[in-house]
């Protein structure tokens, strides 16, 4: 674990320079006994893929001290359990206009589009972090499924609720956005509202299991989701 100054009010803890599912899990180990102490003078932890922002008062606690504690932390890292982790179900509707990039993704693969869904929503998808605009989640698979690049050209705009993948990871987009990852569908759920509470659908340790489903059935549960009567699958 390494201890670095980020400025003159965070540090930032960085363990391996892997992105990994068990890398990420000593993040959030980390964030969990720093939330449990509940040191004086630290504001905010922000975990990201392998490290945890922690943002400190100087005048309440000095980085000296606040090593110290951290040091300390760490000591206990091993022992500490990570929370019940829950698997979120998120439909989606895979190509034509929803996904204009899923037969891209096919032809670099090799595989047929029929593949492609069936690889992308028979897997779990590890949330490693939540960035970049409000509630965007970073998601992985423990499984190797995809090695397509991002696109040459990003897009401008993107819908809320794109479905995209780069490489082993996915993104699905909070609010309507730019972004120059593959498109190989939509979800009608919306992962962030401002009035609802918490406003973020998803969060970092959870994970996500993707299912297919058809226009019409896109159609009904984003009218579902606009009267509020959806109820979103947590296992």
């Amino acid at each position: 674990m390494k201890i670095n100054i980020s400025g003159d009010c965070a540090v930032t803890i960085t363990f391996e320079e892997v992105i990994s599912i068990p890398t990420n899990r000593k993040v959030r180990k980390m964030k969990q006994l720093l939330d449990r102490e509940s040191i004086m003078g630290i504001t905010e932890t922000v975990p990201a893929y392998n490290s945890l922002m922690v943002h400190y008062r100087p005048e309440v606690i000095g980085f000296s001290g606040l090593y110290e504690k951290l040091k300390t932390c760490e000591v206990f890292l091993e022992d500490e359990e990570n929370k019940e982790e829950q698997v979120i179900e998120i439909p989606v509707c895979y190509g034509n206009e929803y996904g204009p990039d899923l037969e891209e993704v096919a032809k670099y693969e090799g595989i047929s589009t029929e593949e492609v869904i069936s690889r992308h929503s028979s897997y779990k998808n590890y949330v490693y972090m939540i960035g970049f605009t409000p509630g965007l989640p970073y998601l992985g698979c423990e499984k190797e499924t995809f090695h397509v690049p991002r696109r040459e050209t990003p897009r401008t705009k993107l819908p809320q609720g794109a479905v995209t993948i780069w490489n082993n990871q996915t993104t699905v987009f909070p609010v309507e956005q730019p972004g120059g990852w593959q498109v190989i569908g939509r979800t009608p759920l919306r992962l962030f509202e401002l009035n609802r509470k918490p406003p973020f659908l998803l969060k970092a340790g959870q994970w996500v299991k993707f299912y297919s489903i058809t226009e019409r059935e896109y159609q009904k549960i984003a009218s579902d989701v606009e009267r509020g009567i959806y109820q979103v699958k947590i296992l």
